[in-house]
């Protein structure tokens, strides 16, 4: 058994010796070509950085877009129901839309002219959203909004 265990242990040594080195605790083993397989990865990370930044950057301009969208639409319901209200007590709807700033919507009254108290003043209202010009596209956000008209 002596012999056995000294074969052993030289057996051992031998295949070691074969293997070369022990590489080091926590070392990564090299890819062919001597590269380790973290630096090939920097490039694609790159890569994946370049073609991604535009999207990101495209998305958070739509999502700009339809809060500034939305954000006209809410004004511009607002808008007509303060015409309405300026309608139906008789004054001119026209005033309140261009003290509002807003002297490119397109506005109708209807009943125009004099109207007997209690009877509903509707205003229509079509507002050029400004998020949407900055696309290049014409549209237009509707709004109306009835009152009762005043005595």
């Amino acid at each position: 058994m002596a012999s056995r265990g000294a074969r052993g242990g030289r057996a051992r040594a031998d295949a070691c010796a074969r293997l070369g080195p022990r590489p080091r605790r926590g070392a990564r083993p090299s890819a062919p070509g001597g590269r380790s397989p973290r630096s090939r990865e920097r490039g694609s990370q790159a890569l994946e950085l370049a073609l991604l930044l535009p999207l990101v950057a495209l998305l958070l301009a739509v999502v700009a877009i339809a809060a500034i969208s939305v954000a006209e639409l809410v004004a511009a319901q607002s808008l007509a129901r303060d015409a309405a209200r300026a309608a139906a007590a008789g004054e001119d709807p026209h005033a309140v839309v261009q003290a509002a700033g807003r002297g490119d919507a397109e506005l109708r009254v209807e009943p125009s002219g004099e109207v007997e108290p209690g009877a509903p003043v509707r205003v229509e209202l079509a507002v050029p959203l400004r998020g949407a010009a900055v696309l290049g596209l014409e549209q237009h956000a509707p709004a109306a909004a009835s009152m009762p008209a005043e005595p």
